[in-house]
């Protein structure tokens, strides 16, 4: 299966396409609608992610046009997170995903876990700040990229809101992450900008609520080396109390990597080819590479006590 035929069928479900030859006309009006809300994400990006001062409007046609523009490489890191994390599946059942718009961790995890033979359910609770605007293409991305591909038994929790710039948010929601398994942060850091110490501190405080023999993944895109590195560096040292911490960086060059897409988003949306760019065509040049830095913690099996010691923000310099 490519890399793109999961994110393809979740978009022809966001948008009630069947998958009937009758539906091709359709879906390639409808991707070919896309390529504005593709163009806003990466210019978007291109200029704000620097700095993390991402602030987008995530709904409707971005939503959408997130699925095949960045789905995709994300679920592709998640899965390098995990493979590194060294899960061990018979441990995981419960796990919280924070700050997971669509939530392609997700479907790296489910795809994870079934490699691994994964023997019983999962339960998976979602914690975002924007699930409204999400909610449709989130809902399509889960249903085929988890529902459909779990054997055995799948409870998706009502989500829940959570703002991680604000102080002490995670201490709403500590009934839940005291019972995760994993706690999973992927691509937050951004859109940190100047909140980026209550964030850190919101990390901090989630890891103290997990419990004993949890874990904790993070995985930041490498935009700018300086400022993820120093913020990984912080986190590091910070969340060493709590366990195990390990911290890497993804091999190579462009080390996250997925194939250039076939089919109709080759056709309609993300084509062209590397020779063809600057010829004078407005090709959508496909996202098939970016870093990423990781950090994992592992909690120990008799950890006890350790959430008294968490620091407050107002104490982060």
């Amino acid at each position: 299966m490519s890399s793109y035929d999961l994110p393809l069928e979740a978009f022809r479900l966001s948008r009630g396409l069947s998958r009937d030859s009758g539906s091709d006309a359709a879906l390639a009006e409808a991707l070919e609608a896309l390529k504005p809300q593709v163009h806003k994400l990466r210019q978007h990006f291109w200029d704000h992610s620097y700095t993390g001062s991402v602030d987008l409007d995530y709904s409707g046609p971005l939503a959408d046009a997130y699925l095949p523009a960045y789905v995709p490489g994300y679920i592709q890191q998640s899965l390098m997170a995990y493979q590194e994390a060294g899960l061990d599946s018979a441990s995981v059942t419960t796990v919280g995903f924070f700050c997971c718009g669509p939530c392609p961790e997700a479907v790296g995890l489910v795809k994870h876990l079934g490699q691994q033979q994964h023997p019983g359910s999962l339960r998976f609770h979602f914690f975002d700040v924007n699930h409204e605007g999400w909610c449709i293409t989130r809902e399509a991305l889960l249903e085929v990229g988890c529902t459909r591909r779990w054997s055995g038994q799948l409870e998706l929790e009502t989500p829940h809101s959570l703002d991680l710039s604000e102080p002490q948010s995670v201490e709403e929601h500590a009934s839940v992450i005291s019972t995760l398994d994993l706690a999973v942060f992927q691509n937050f850091d951004n859109e940190m900008g100047e909140a980026q110490n209550v964030m850190r501190s919101n990390i901090e405080r989630t890891a103290a609520l997990l419990p004993a023999s949890s874990a904790l993944v993070l995985s930041d895109l490498h935009y700018a080396a300086d400022r993820y590195e120093a913020n990984h560096q912080v986190l590091k040292e910070k969340l060493a109390p709590f366990g195990e911490v390990h911290a890497w960086k993804s091999p190579g060059s462009r080390g996250v990597r997925v194939p250039w897409p076939t089919g109709p988003i080759r056709s309609h949306l993300l084509v062209g080819n590397p020779a063809e760019i600057g010829s004078g065509k407005p090709w959508l040049v496909p996202r098939a590479g970016h870093d990423a830095s990781f950090l994992v913690i592992k909690k120990p099996a008799g950890a006890q006590g350790v959430r008294d010691r968490v620091v407050s923000p107002q104490r982060l310099r």
